[in-house]
């Protein structure tokens, strides 16, 4: 499939108890977690393999628990930093296909609990290895995505609170559901 998984990541973190049936949920998370650790921390190894912003910020604090994955992690911050838009928009999917920036996907795109893994992911690594050198080289792609969050709550309302309360309520300009 011309798909290279991660084989030297070094593993960092065991677990077990005397049940049996947890260990092996346990196990079956690991080996989830090998088959989905290609170039870029995938969603699945069943289907499109692409690598959901949203799905590597839950996991990664699983993943730091397991094995070393500052130096994975940083390298697909990176791209994640490299594929933002001007706006501050980070993609669904880092990478992010071309055909992913238009049509359906392309009012998906900046969305909380995906785009949130700008700030969380680099959060999560420094809380892990205690290296401050990530926060501060993806701190510009961290400001530029709450650049764009804030502007969006300030800008924008749902159609539905908007024909609730034309004028909108102050705290409102906080609340980023557009």
């Amino acid at each position: 499939t011309g798909v290279v998984v991660h084989t030297d990541l070094r593993r960092t973190g065991l677990f077990q108890c005397s049940d049996p049936k947890v260990n092996a949920l346990h196990e079956a998370a690991v080996w989830s977690f090998r088959g989905n650790a290609c170039d870029i921390p995938t969603d699945c190894p069943t289907r499109e393999r692409a690598g959901w912003t949203g799905d590597w910020q839950l996991y990664v604090p699983t993943a730091a628990f397991l094995y070393d994955v500052a130096g994975f992690t940083t390298k697909w911050l990176r791209d994640l930093a490299a594929g933002q838009w001007d706006n501050g928009v980070v993609g669904n999917m880092v990478p992010m296909p071309p055909a992913e920036r238009t049509g359906f996907m392309e009012r998906l795109n900046g969305s909380a609990g995906w785009g949130d893994a700008a700030v969380l992911v680099p959060w999560e690594i420094y809380q892990e290895y205690g290296d401050v050198r990530l926060l501060e080289e993806q701190w510009p792609s961290m400001v530029a995505w709450l650049d764009f969050v804030e502007r969006t709550a300030a800008g924008q309302r749902h159609p539905s609170r908007a024909a609730a309360r034309p004028q909108p309520a102050p705290h409102e300009e906080f609340l980023w559901d557009a």
